[in-house]
């Protein structure tokens, strides 16, 4: 039994991804903010535990995995688990974006019905089913979604996101194959592992549908898929806190305006193109910090201080390549749109000529894939900016929210890709993102929180308790990595601390922001920096210096007393 061709490249395809994937992965995860917590409750939490009102079933999924590979015999850890699966799933996007391509360019979208063109084309059987000319477009298309920097980086971080990605890209395979109902199930699932999937799944498949000239559809979708995803959440409720529901992360980047719209395109063209080559620059470090104040910067920082000195340089190379690459396409691209407009203004006039003599309209003959893709375009622009408002109401400068944007902003981008144009557009973005993005954290030397608790995790045990302010990421990586128990001043009063001092077997440490909360903070909530530098002030007096590093060194407790000041 032989294997077509297309299948062969496509199946060398998905092996050749998994493995730049598996040789390309960062070993500094300081980018990610959640993946050592999510990897904590995947391994030790319960369904109550794992479940969130913003992605339900995302975590229980990770979970009942991991816990399956365990019965199978795996001995290892949630956190390599989790990014073993994400890099399966991402090629799994790959695959499926190519899918939903095809059904796009062939012409076969939505139940394969073509688009016939021309007054007389349900009746007139010469009347050909437009196609796409240009279906080499596909895999151009697909890798450029592979490679981009968000989706890249996360195919190999243990979080949700590609996981999410997956469903959507399932959810649309199964719409643009007319399977109806398969297609309301993976919609409904696919927004309980996340609620930003609502914007595909609930609204602009309908949405699809209405414009393919299908309201039975649009309603069947949008109403079968409210009550799954309704029957969910209220199966789930028990376990729910619903007050976070769509709530936003943080006040300073969360609401509609001017300034976080702005924040929303970098953090998107950050997931398309890194920019971790810029934190090479001073100049660019201190604008990021003026531009994101309740931001932690201090993770890019530290990598940029371990970043080759050649990168940056490299990095603004490539991008300029991506740049001029972008450029001509955007020329060819207007040349036959021009092109287009002349043949199609010499078309309808000959129609014209023709209707006189009786004989069929020339256009029903041409071959236009405007026509067959107008439903699913604008449905990817209505997609893109809906998305896009829902992420800035939230976050806006986030680069791991958008990474669902990636899929409607290449789809409407393949149809502008002709020839080799688009595989040199392929190779500048991959070329790029691994020099400027993935190397600057393929080491391990150059994440924040893996050096700054390292001689923590190598001189602390069970019976012993270490102390730090309101850092997650520090705090979810000592929690899942650290023997000690970790307690936070953004969260336990001085009077609680204080108690559990007194009660400690072992000894007790605390990192240097325990007494100098970050600035950040005081965007984020000032009442809570407040909070942490009053307690800081009057712990002080109580800890000494025992380990001296970069990050401002490492306290010990050496008995109660308390400072002045």
């Amino acid at each position: 039994m032989f294997i077509n061709r297309t299948k062969l490249i496509l199946l060398l395809s998905a092996v050749a991804l998994f493995a730049v994937y598996f040789l390309t992965a960062p070993q500094n995860h300081s980018e990610a903010e959640d993946v050592y917590d999510f990897a904590c409750w995947v391994e030790q939490g319960t369904f109550a535990d794992q479940a969130g009102v913003n992605r339900v079933l995302a975590l229980p999924m990770f979970g009942w995995t991991y816990r399956i590979a365990q019965l199978a015999g795996y001995s290892g850890r949630a956190f390599p688990f989790m990014i073993f699966l994400n890099r399966m799933l991402a090629v799994g996007c790959v695959v499926l974006f190519w899918k939903m391509l095809w059904a796009a360019f062939s012409g076969k979208a939505h139940g394969g019905a073509g688009v016939r063109v021309g007054k007389q084309a349900s009746e007139d059987e010469d009347v050909e089913t437009v196609k796409l000319p240009t279906p080499n477009v596909k895999l151009p298309a697909a890798l450029l979604l592979a490679f981009s920097y968000g989706f890249w980086r996360y195919a190999n971080e243990a979080e949700t996101y590609i996981l999410a990605a997956f469903l959507v890209l399932g959810a649309w395979c199964f719409c643009l194959g007319d399977k109806v109902w398969w297609c309301i199930a993976v919609s409904a699932l696919g927004c309980l592992v996340h609620l930003l999937n609502a914007v595909p799944l609930l609204l602009i498949i309908p949405l699809y549908y209405l414009l393919s000239s299908d309201w039975k559809k649009a309603l069947l979708h949008g109403v079968a898929t409210g009550l799954l995803v309704l029957a969910g959440y209220l199966i789930c409720s028990p376990w729910l806190d619903f007050s976070e529901l769509g709530a936003q992360h943080h006040a300073a980047e969360g609401g509609l305006g001017l300034k976080n719209g702005l924040r929303g395109m970098i953090a998107f063209g950050q997931c398309v193109l890194s920019a971790n080559f810029l934190f090479g620059f001073e100049e660019f470090r201190e604008m990021l910090s003026d531009f994101f104040p309740s931001r932690m910067l201090g993770e890019e920082f530290y990598m940029a201080s371990k970043m080759p000195g050649w990168i940056p340089v490299a990095g603004v190379a490539t991008l300029s390549l991506f740049a001029v690459c972008g450029l001509w396409l955007g020329c060819e691209w207007a040349l036959g749109f021009r092109r287009w407009a002349t043949e199609k203004e010499g078309v309808n006039r000959g129609s014209e000529i023709e209707a006189k003599k009786g004989d069929k309209p020339l256009l029903a003959n041409s071959k236009l894939s405007a026509s067959n893709l107008k439903p699913l375009t604008l449905s990817a622009i209505v997609w893109f900016l809906l998305y896009g408002v829902a992420v800035i109401r939230t976050e806006a400068g986030s680069p791991e929210l958008w990474i669902m944007a990636l899929i409607p902003c290449w789809l409407l981008f393949s149809s502008l890709l002709r020839g080799r144009v688009g595989w040199i557009l392929v190779f500048c973005l991959f070329a790029h993102n691994l020099i400027a993005g993935m190397l600057p954290v393929r080491s391990e030397r150059s994440d924040y929180h893996a050096q700054k608790s390292k001689w923590l995790l190598e001189h602390t045990t069970r019976e012993d308790l270490i102390l730090t302010s309101y850092e997650p990421i520090l705090i979810f990586y000592l929690n899942y990595f650290a023997d000690a128990e970790v307690r936070v001043s953004s969260s336990d009063s001085f009077e609680e601390l204080d108690e559990r001092l007194g009660l400690i077997e072992g000894n007790a440490y605390a990192v240097d922001t325990f007494f100098q909360p970050l600035e950040s903070m005081k965007c984020r909530s000032p009442e809570m920096y407040d909070r942490m530098v009053k307690i800081g002030k009057r712990m002080r007096a109580r800890f000494e210096l025992v380990k001296k590093d970069e990050f401002g060194g490492i306290y010990q407790y050496m008995g109660d007393r308390e400072s002045n000041e």
